[in-house]
C-alpha cells in the first residue's frame, strides 16, 4: 500500500518541505536494511549512541527521496526530495504506524511477556503458515521502534498478524496498544527481565495487560497469580482462554512425558483429550506451546489439525556471536545479559556449536533476577547438571558465596579482573566455550583473551538473517518437500563450520558440498547431516565411505568406478545421487545414457538412488523459461526411463524455488538465496554479511601527491588518505581502485585512491574527522554486493566467494 507524504505529513501533523508529490511504501529507521530505497521513508531517529540524520546523505546517493527528520540542519535542497520535520521522530513512526494498522480489517494476535515471546510469535507463525497468510514481528522487533516497523509489514496479502509486544518501564505499552489494538492477546509469563524501572511483579503485570485493553480474547496461565490481579485491575472485558496443570481452566495440562529430546503434552480440551508432542524438553518449552494451542482456539481452529504441525515446530534464534577462539577453542558469546530464562536456549547453542569439543561455561552473577540468591545458584546448577555441564567459571561475589551447590570441574573469581590474571584462560583448549555474562562483568576482556587473533578486517555474518531466509523458503514448498542447502565454496564466503553447524541446528534436511575433503571437514567438526559431494572422484570413493558422505555420479564412467568400489568393499547399499544433463552441458548422463545406467543399477548390489536431478542454465532469467520448461520435460523422460520407482527428485535452485513451484518436486536446493542475495526485489530476504575494516594510518598529501604503486592515484587538493589492512588477497578486487568503488565512513561514502594492493588500499578521508580505529564498510549488504558485482561485470556469486579465508568470519545473533 502506498501513502502520498501530504497523508504522512497530515497524520503527524507535520510540515513539509520539498517535493509534496512524492509516495512512500516502506520505512526504515536502519539505512543498512533498506530493500527498495526510492519509496521508502527514513526515520532519523537520535538515540543515545547514533543519530540517524548522520545517514541521510548516504542515503539520498543510494536513492532514498523522502525523510522525518528533528533536526532543519540536515535538510538538503534538491527539486526530488521530501523533507517531514517533526519534534519527536519515534512518535511519528508511532502514529503513521497506527494509521497504517487500522486500514486492515485482520485478525491480529499480540504476544507480550517476560519471556518467551519470540518463540510464540515464532511458532505460531509455523502453525498458521500453512493455512494462512501470516505477516509476523522480524526477529525481536517489540520495542517501541520494533513494533512501528512490524506493524508496517501487513499487507493486502495478509489474513492474520502475529505482533510482539516488549516493555522495559512503566508508561511504553499504552503507545503499543495504540498502534498494535489486538484481536486476541497472549501473555506468556511475568518473570525478572526487565524489572529495573517497576517497583515489583504486579506492576509490570499491570503494564503489560494495558496492551489487551480492547481485545476480543486473552491466553493466560491461571496459575500466575500476577497475571490473574492485572486482569482484575485494568478491567478487561474479554473471553478468557486460560490454561493450567489443574482442572479449573479451558486448557489443562494433564501430563507431559519426555522421551529422545521430545515432550508429549495431554492436554484436556472441552472434555476432549489430545496429545501433542513437540521436539523440545523443559516447562518453558510446554508453556510457549500451550500458548500457542490457545491462540488456535482463539481463532476457531480445530486443534486436533495442527498435532502434525506441532511434532515439527522450529527452532528459534537467540542473540549471540559465534567465533573462532585461541588453541582450538570455539567461543559462543552471549554475554548480552545475564537473564536466566534466556540461559537454557543459549546451552542448546553451545551444544549445537561444540562438535567434539568439551563445553565450558563462564557464567557472571546473575543481576536480572528477584529471586534469593541461595535459590537462584542453585537452580542454575540444577540447570547446568541438566545439560551435562560440569566444566564451570563463575564470575561474581554472589555466584562464589554459593558455590557450593556446583560440583565438577568448578573455578570462582569475584571478578574478572580475578579470572584475568589467574591464567587460567591461556590454558584453554579445544573447548566449546559459553560467556554468560551481565555487562558490567565487562566479559569483552574475556573474549580479547579467549578469541583467534588476526587483522582487524572482519566478514560479519548474521546468523538470524540465515535462518530467516531459510525460513522464507520454507514458506515457499510444501511441508514435505525437503531443502538441500549449498554449503560449498566456504558456504559462499560464510565459512564452512559455523553455517553447517547453525543449519544443523535449523535441521535442514541435506548440505551439499563441492568435494570430499570439504565435507570431510565437517563431519570432523560434528556434523550428522546428509552430505552429498558434487565433484567425486575415483581416489576419494574410500573417504567418501568412511565418512557417510554420498557422491553425485554423472557419467557412466564414474558410477562403474563406484559400483565396482562398492561391491568390492561395501556389503550393504550405498546412497547416490544420480545427475542428469538436460542442457547445461557440464556433468550429467545424457539422455542416450540412459538405458545403459538403468542396466547398470540393476546389476549394482550394493547401490541405492538417494535423489536424480538437473542443473537449470538460468531458473532466475525469464528470457530462459521457455527453454527451462523444455530442461524439465527432458528431464521427467529421462526419470520415466530409468524404470526407477519412488524416485526423490531436484531441479530448482534459489531462484528457480520462488519461479517454478510447480517443479518443486521431492527436494529444492537452496544456494545463494541463504546469504541474501536475490534476482527478484520483491523478495523478502535480509542481508547476511557486512564485510568490514579499520583504519590503519592517515596520511595528509599536498596537492598534486600521488598514492599507491605506479602514482596512481593523484590528489587534485590538499587531501587526507586514510590506509585500511584489506586488499585484494582479502576480497577487495583491483579493479575496485583508483575511485571505482565507495566505502562507507562515519555516516559518508568515500572513494578508493590509487591502486589496490595486496594486503591494503587507500581512502580519501577529506573533510571528515576520522582517526585511526575508525570503522570502514567495505560491503554493507546485499545492495552492495550487487553493485560492487555490477562494476566489475561479474555475479554476487563471485563477490561472496573472493573474500579471502584470512578475513576473520565473526558470527552474531539475537
Amino acid at each position: 500500500m502506498s501513502y502520498s507524504v501530504i497523508d504522512i505529513a497530515k497524520e503527524c501533523k507535520a510540515k513539509i518541505i520539498g517535493r509534496q508529490d512524492n509516495f512512500i511504501k516502506y520505512i526504515s529507521a536502519d539505512s543498512r536494511s533498506i530493500a527498495n530505497y526510492k519509496e521508502c521513508l527514513f526515520f532519523a531517529i537520535k538515540g543515545k549512541n547514533l543519530d540517524g540524520h548522520n545517514y541521510i546523505n548516504e542515503l539520498i546517493e543510494k536513492g532514498v527521496l523522502c525523510f522525518i527528520i528533528s533536526d532543519t540542519n540536515f535538510i538538503v535542497e534538491k527539486s526530488n526530495l521530501t523533507f517531514i520535520i517533526v519534534d519527536n521522530v519515534v512518535e511519528a513512526m508511532q502514529q503513521i504506524a497506527a494509521m497504517h494498522r487500522h486500514r486492515f480489517n485482520i485478525k491480529l494476535i499480540a504476544v507480550t511477556g517476560s519471556n518467551g515471546k519470540t518463540i510464540v510469535k515464532e511458532w505460531l507463525s509455523f502453525l498458521l503458515g500453512n493455512r494462512f497468510n501470516v505477516t509476523r514481528s522480524p526477529r525481536s522487533f517489540n520495542s517501541q521502534i520494533g513494533v512501528p516497523l512490524s506493524v508496517w509489514e501487513i499487507n493486502d496479502r495478509t489474513q492474520i498478524a502475529v505482533i510482539e509486544a516488549g516493555i522495559s518501564e512503566p508508561g511504553e505499552m499504552q503507545k503499543l496498544q495504540a498502534i498494535i489494538n489486538p484481536d486476541i492477546g497472549i501473555l506468556t509469563n511475568i518473570g525478572d527481565a526487565h524489572q529495573k524501572y517497576f517497583k515489583n511483579f504486579q506492576e509490570k503485570a499491570n503494564e503489560k495487560l494495558k496492551l489487551f485493553k480492547s481485545s476480543k480474547t486473552i491466553i493466560f496461565n491461571s496459575e500466575d497469580n500476577y497475571i490473574v490481579d492485572a486482569i482484575n485491575h485494568e478491567n478487561i472485558n474479554a473471553e478468557l482462554v486460560n490454561w493450567s496443570y489443574n482442572k479449573n481452566s479451558v486448557i489443562v495440562i494433564d501430563d507431559v512425558t519426555e522421551f529422545d529430546k521430545k515432550s508429549k503434552i495431554t492436554v484436556t480440551y472441552i472434555s476432549k483429550k489430545f496429545e501433542l508432542i513437540i521436539p523440545f524438553v523443559g516447562a518453558a518449552w510446554v508453556e510457549n506451546a500451550i500458548s500457542c494451542l490457545g491462540a488456535l482456539i482463539a481463532l476457531g481452529e480445530n486443534p486436533a489439525e495442527y498435532l502434525e504441525l506441532f511434532s515439527k515446530l522450529p527452532t528459534v534464534a537467540m542473540r549471540m556471536e559465534v567465533l573462532n577462539g585461541i588453541m582450538g577453542c570455539r567461543i559462543i558469546n552471549d554475554s548480552y545479559n545475564s537473564d536466566f530464562q534466556a540461559l537454557s536456549t543459549s546451552l542448546e547453542q553451545l551444544v549445537s556449536q561444540s562438535g567434539d569439543r568439551d563445553r565450558l561455561v563462564i557464567v557472571s552473577d546473575i543481576l536480572q533476577s528477584a529471586k534469593p540468591d541461595h535459590v537462584l545458584y542453585r537452580e542454575l546448577s540444577d540447570l547446568l547438571r541438566s545439560k551435562r555441564i560440569d566444566n564451570i567459571i563463575g564470575v561474581g561475589k554472589a555466584i562464589s558465596a554459593n558455590k557450593s551447590y556446583f560440583s565438577g570441574n568448578t573455578r570462582f573469581f569475584d571478578d574478572t579482573d580475578s579470572l584475568i590474571k589467574s591464567g587460567i584462560l591461556l590454558k584453554l583448549a579445544d573447548k566449546a566455550i559459553l560467556l554468560k555474562g551481565a555487562r558490567p562483568f565487562k566479559f569483552e576482556n574475556i573474549i580479547k583473551i579467549l578469541q583467534e587473533k588476526s587483522h582487524t578486517t572482519v566478514f560479519e555474518i548474521n546468523l538470524n538473517a540465515i535462518e530467516n531466509n531459510l525460513n522464507f523458503y520454507r514458506q515457499q514448498v510444501a511441508k514435505d518437500t525437503k531443502i538441500m542447502v549449498m554449503v560449498k565454496a566456504f558456504s559462499y564466503g560464510s565459512g564452512y563450520y559455523e553455517i553447517a553447524h547453525h543449519l544443523q541446528y535449523l535441521k535442514a534436511d541435506y548440505l551439499a558440498v563441492a568435494y570430499t575433503d570439504e565435507g570431510v571437514e565437517l563431519r570432523k567438526s560434528g556434523i550428522n547431516l546428509p552430505i552429498m559431494v558434487m565433484n567425486p572422484d575415483v581416489e576419494s570413493f574410500n573417504l567418501m565411505c568412511d565418512n557417510s558422505l554420498e557422491p553425485e555420479l554423472y557419467s557412466l564412467e564414474i558410477f562403474e568406478a563406484f559400483a565396482n568400489y562398492t561391491n568390492t568393499y561395501l556389503t550393504s547399499k550405498y546412497p547416490v545421487h544420480l545427475k542428469f544433463d538436460t542442457g547445461m552441458h557440464r556433468l550429467g548422463f545424457l539422455p542416450q545414457d540412459i538405458a545403459v545406467l538403468s542396466k547398470s543399477l540393476k546389476e549394482a548390489k550394493n547401490i541405492s538412488i538417494a535423489s536424480v536431478f538437473t542443473h537449470l542454465v538460468g531458473s532466475e532469467n525469464e528470457d530462459f523459461d521457455e527453454f527451462t520448461h523444455l530442461q524439465i520435460s527432458l528431464f521427467n523422460k529421462m526419470c520415466d526411463a530409468l524404470n526407477v520407482n519412488n524416485l526423490q527428485k531436484h531441479v530448482l535452485n534459489s531462484s528457480g524455488i520462488l519461479r517454478f513451484p510447480e517443479y518443486h518436486f521431492n527436494m529444492v536446493r537452496l544456494g545463494i538465496g541463504l546469504y541474501g542475495i536475490a534476482f527478484d526485489p520483491e523478495q523478502k530476504l535480509e542481508q547476511t554479511g557486512v564485510f568490514k575494516t579499520k583504519i590503519s594510518q592517515i596520511r595528509k598529501l599536498k596537492k598534486g601527491q600521488t598514492v599507491s604503486y605506479n602514482r596512481s592515484g593523484k590528489v587534485n587538493r590538499d587531501s587526507t588518505i586514510a590506509t585500511l589492512p584489506v586488499g585484494y588477497a582479502d576480497g577487495v578486487n583491483r579493479k575496485l581502485g583508483n575511485g571505482n568503488w565507495k566505502m562507507f565512513v562515519m555516516g559518508n561514502y568515500v572513494p578508493t585512491v590509487g591502486d589496490v594492493c595486496m594486503d591494503m588500499c587507500m581512502i580519501d578521508v577529506t573533510d571528515l574527522n576520522v582517526k585511526v580505529g575508525d570503522e570502514v564498510i567495505i560491503i554493507g549488504g546485499t545492495a552492495d554486493i550487487v553493485k560492487m558485482a555490477n562494476v566489475l561485470n561479474t555475479i554476487p556469486y563471485e563477490i561472496l566467494t573472493n573474500i579471502g579465508q584470512r578475513v576473520k568470519r565473526v558470527y552474531v545473533k539475537e
